[in-house]
């Protein structure tokens, strides 16, 4: 008769080892989801434990654009620190296509696919699955997944350009910092003025609308001087910054 323990142990030495793999996650400051990585997070997790692949590293690329691989450092020490060098992983998990980028030119999001193959990685996108072999369909569909996760970043972005132009043309202000002499004024839901913005600090409200005010009578009085002395005493740029500086006054960024 045999024990329990003999049974398992059995088992367990003749189990197969599990698959490994690394793990990418990205969401762009555009997203506004705090949790979304998080999320990603438990999702591959979830697909891997039941899948039975073991997930030995992760990266991840907090508030980074996926329109090209330059400014995600996550991801380029993946590619090159981890892909084309280490052999003790097979797969690298990623929730869906958009995760891996929204690559205007969507031959390079297939680049990078490429160059993982070529090391003999495959990249799976959990929401997809694991592709069958036999399945001449699969690569059809991460190709117009590609094209869709472009398409949104386009449309994002005439909806903003867009949605900027109608706000600028309506006279509040866009964006950005205000020019010097001028602050951000917050305005409410009926357009009555609320308290000057802080720099960094923004509306909490939707409909609020931000317009520009004059800024305290120190600046006012700098902006009214250099007016004077570029029209009335046709001093240049150089001159009057040669001035202001031996005063001691303060750029719009606050340097002397």
């Amino acid at each position: 008769m045999t024990n329990w323990w003999e049974v398992n142990e059995a088992a367990g030495a003749n189990s197969p080892a599990a698959i490994r793999a690394v793990a990418y996650y990205r969401h762009s400051a555009q997203d506004r989801q705090e949790n979304s990585i998080p999320i990603q997070q438990d999702q591959v997790r979830e697909w891997a434990k039941t899948h039975g692949v073991e997930i030995i590293h992760e990266f991840a690329d907090h508030g980074r654009s996926g329109l090209t691989s330059e400014g995600r450092p996550a991801f380029t020490e993946m590619m090159e620190q981890w892909v084309k060098v280490r052999r003790d992983f097979e797969y690298i998990l990623c929730l869906d296509v958009s995760r891996w980028g929204r690559f205007q030119d969507i031959d390079l999001s297939a680049q990078f696919s490429a160059e993982c193959k070529r090391a003999g990685k495959q990249v799976i996108y959990t929401s997809i699955g694991k592709p069958r072999e036999d399945d001449p369909l699969y690569p059809v569909y991460v190709q117009f997944e590609r094209f869709r996760a472009a398409q949104y970043s386009k449309e994002l972005s005439d909806k903003v350009w867009r949605g900027c132009v109608k706000i600028s043309e309506q006279g509040y202000w866009a964006g950005g910092s205000p020019p010097y002499g001028l602050q951000r004024l917050l305005l409410d839901e009926t357009r009555r003025p609320l308290h000057p913005l802080d720099p960094g600090q923004r509306k909490s409200i939707q409909n609020q609308r931000v317009t520009l005010a004059p800024a305290g009578s120190d600046e006012s009085r700098i902006v009214a001087r250099i007016f004077h002395d570029f029209v009335v005493r046709a001093q240049n740029e150089s001159q009057i910054a040669q001035a202001l500086n031996g005063e001691g006054v303060l750029s719009p960024g606050g340097i002397g």
